[in-house]
C-alpha cells in the first residue's frame, strides 16, 4: 500500500508547478484560493486514482494561469507557458498512467519506458515550441490581420482534436 502511494508522489513536483506558476504571477487572495482548490482536488486524485477530480484540478489550474495573466497582462513569456504547459501534460498523463497500473506487478522497464516517452515527449513539445516560436515572431511582422485570428481557431481545432483523441484513447 505505501509503496503505491510512494510511486504516485511524485506527481506532486509537476502539481507544485500548476499551483505555484499562477499565484507567483499574481499573489493575490483569490488566485492564492483558486490555486489552492486547484492541488487539493488533484491531489485528491492522484492518491484516490480518480483521473476525473485530476482533471477537474488541472482545469482549476489553467483558470488560476489564465485568470492571473489576464489581471497582470505581463509581456510574452513563452517558457513560463512552456513550463506549465508540460506541468499540466505530466500531471494528467502521470494519474492516468498510476491509476491504469493500481494493483498490477509492473516490471522496472515498463516504468524505464514510460519515462523515456514522457521525457520524448517534453523534447518535442520544447522543439515544437520554439519552432512556432520563431514563426510567429517572423509573421508577426508580415501576416495580414485575418491571419492571426485564424491562426487562433485553427489551433482551438487542434486542441478539441487531440481532446477527443486523448478521451477515445481513455475509454479504451
Amino acid at each position: 500500500m505505501l509503496g503505491a502511494v510512494l510511486r504516485r508522489l511524485w506527481l506532486l513536483l509537476p502539481i507544485g508547478v500548476l499551483v505555484g506558476l499562477p499565484f507567483q504571477l499574481l499573489p493575490v487572495r483569490p488566485i492564492a484560493w483558486l490555486v489552492t482548490v486547484a492541488g487539493v482536488l488533484c491531489g485528491m486524485g492522484v492518491l484516490a486514482r480518480a483521473t476525473p477530480l485530476v482533471g477537474v484540478g488541472c482545469a482549476a489550474a489553467v483558470l488560476a494561469y489564465a485568470l492571473a495573466l489576464w489581471i497582470v497582462a505581463p509581456p510574452p513569456d513563452v517558457p513560463g507557458a512552456v513550463v506549465f504547459g508540460l506541468a499540466l501534460l505530466l500531471t494528467l498523463e502521470g494519474s492516468h498512467f498510476a491509476a491504469r497500473l493500481h494493483g498490477a506487478a509492473v516490471a522496472g522497464g515498463v516504468i524505464w519506458r514510460q519515462a523515456a516517452r514522457w521525457a520524448g515527449l517534453v523534447a518535442a513539445s520544447a522543439v515544437a515550441v520554439g519552432v512556432l516560436d520563431v514563426l510567429a515572431e517572423t509573421a508577426a511582422f508580415a501576416a495580414p490581420p485575418w491571419v492571426f485570428p485564424t491562426l487562433a481557431a485553427i489551433g482551438a481545432l487542434g486542441v478539441l482534436a487531440g481532446a477527443a483523441r486523448m478521451l477515445a484513447a481513455w475509454s479504451d
